[in-house]
């Protein structure tokens, strides 16, 4: 299976407006004619909303890109994450 693509769709639902993120082509289609292809920014905003994140490695607006997540601890016992999508190829 190869690298899925990851779409970003506006739509209005029982008078909602409201937008999603998602993989599957068919269904964003169906939803918003006009739909594209979702940006890093987009993806993050999705994260953001929702706390859904793609895992594997997939295709967006800005290229190839991947979810990481790095925490690191400080000489105090601090803990500091980030996590963020991340351009892969």
């Amino acid at each position: 299976m190869g690298v899925k693509k990851v779409y970003v769709g506006y739509y209005s639902e029982n008078g909602i407006n409201t937008w999603e993120v998602t993989d599957n082509e068919q269904l964003i289609k169906q939803l918003d004619p006009e739909c594209k292809l979702a940006t890093i920014t987009d993806l993050h905003d999705w994260v953001a909303a929702t706390g859904e994140v793609f895992e594997e490695i997939v295709e967006s607006a800005d290229g190839l890109v991947q979810w990481f997540s790095e925490t690191t601890t400080d000489e105090l016992g601090m803990e500091d994450c980030i996590c963020e999508y991340r351009n892969v190829a």
